[in-house]
């Protein structure tokens, strides 16, 4: 690639930065989805699944992307535009805007096509983001469910950072106290007896409760994501879905206060 061409590519892609960057969550489904389009290589996709963090790996998929010229971008519009997801049709149009504006020659519209294996068993694309964000029924491992006292109380403090811990409150009570005095989108952070924490999230009087463990690390799992500080787990959670109510996709609001 020449200075002049990694020169374009790197304006082309800080021009929509923030939308490149949100549009690569949750991991797995997008990189899927890439190495399916052949926007990526199978080494591509094998390291970036190896990435850990889903910031630090939407950071090294964009160091991926400035790799692959005019050309992987050009690709790359072409597999958004053709998504089956409709925020990702609006990044790709975004992205062709860019290549426009900077001179370069973008695809040609292509017709949009089946979802494919994204709609598998009847799932749409959303569906399946949201799939891979809800929890399993248990951890992976036992090291996913840390007793470091001073860890878990790190953890818990942070929560009373946020405003969102309410102690060893049961989930009955948590659902009782929301329904009279919270609205849509408030959440809470409770002990949990099956996991090290629960996150507990309102939609019109319906709840979703999450477990959420600790690795040793003091990383949390929450579903199959991995979060570096429940700082982390609320920011990301307020900009993606975190579960289902009632088909609804949701959210988070605002952490739950007593009046």
């Amino acid at each position: 690639m020449s200075e002049g061409e990694a020169s374009q590519v790197e304006s082309i892609i800080r021009s929509c930065y923030m939308d490149l960057k949100h549009m690569m969550a949750p991991k797995g489904v997008v990189l899927d989805y890439l190495y399916e389009k052949s926007v990526i290589s199978p080494v591509d996709k094998r390291t970036l699944e190896a990435i850990q963090y889903e910031d630090d790996q939407a950071e090294a998929l964009l160091t991926t992307l400035r790799g692959c010229g005019i050309n992987g971008l050009q690709k790359l519009v072409t597999a958004l535009e053709s998504a089956p997801r409709q925020s990702q049709k609006v990044v790709g149009q975004t992205l062709r805007q860019e290549l426009e504006k900077h001179g370069v020659s973008p695809p040609p519209k292509d017709t949009p096509k089946s979802p494919g294996l994204l709609a598998a068993e009847g799932m749409s694309f959303d569906d399946m983001e949201l799939d891979a964000l809800l929890s399993p029924a248990s951890p992976p491992s036992t090291e996913w469910q840390s007793r470091d006292p001073i860890l878990l109380h790190n953890i818990k403090t942070d929560c009373e950072r946020e405003g969102c811990w309410f102690g060893g409150m049961s989930r009955e009570s948590a659902e009782d106290v929301m329904k009279r005095h919270g609205k849509d989108g408030d959440f809470m952070v409770r002990e949990s007896q099956s996991a090290n924490f629960e996150l507990t999230v309102m939609h019109q009087r319906r709840f979703c409760h999450l477990k959420m463990f600790v690795g040793d690390s003091g990383t949390i799992l929450l579903g199959k994501r991995t979060f570096k500080s429940i700082a982390r787990v609320i920011k990301r959670s307020k900009e993606v879905p975190i579960c289902k109510v009632g088909g609804t996709r949701i959210c988070l609001g605002e952490a739950f206060t007593l009046p």
